[in-house]
């Protein structure tokens, strides 16, 4: 979906997401960041998790276990700040965005461009047709050209 500004890889989250996502996976993460984003939660240590608590219910023991595990600081668990799925989210499509820009602004090929946003070629004709609508313009890319002004195909460029 293209207005979906939700991570497809844990490379895209931050902070304490992407730890999340690093120790139990991305739906980890995405479900903790749905459930508590906003919020202070507690983890406690491993082995003072309970099939109550509510991590449990909401991953499953291993994924819960996982997650503790994570934030264990001796002994004990952790108190964290979970931050909000928006914000999070927002900021890695941000990321992306900036990728696009500067990929517009390079003398950088479609092709190039979407390598490196890692994205389809048809998302970065799109973005670049919005950016041209918008008065924006791209830096030619350098060819040499021969004395008599001819482009490399034999063309007159004017």
């Amino acid at each position: 979906m293209e207005n979906d500004i939700r991570p497809v890889s844990a490379d895209e989250l931050t902070g304490i997401l992407r730890g999340i996502a690093d120790a139990a996976g991305l739906e980890a993460a995405l479900a903790i960041a749905d459930h508590a984003g906003g919020t202070r939660v507690s983890f406690p240590a491993p082995s003072r998790l309970t099939p109550e608590h509510w991590l449990v219910g909401l991953l499953g023991r291993d994924a819960a276990l996982k997650v503790c595990g994570h934030f264990q600081a001796g002994y004990g668990g952790a108190i964290v700040s979970i931050p909000s799925p928006v914000n999070d989210f927002r900021s890695a499509a941000v990321q992306r965005e900036k990728a696009m820009l500067r990929a517009f602004f390079s003398t950088a090929t479609i092709d190039e461009a979407a390598r490196t946003v890692s994205v389809d070629r048809s998302t970065v004709i799109r973005h670049f047709r919005r950016l041209r609508d918008d008065g924006f313009r791209r830096p030619l890319r350098n060819r040499k050209r021969q004395k008599d002004g001819a482009n490399d195909n034999g063309s007159r460029h004017r």
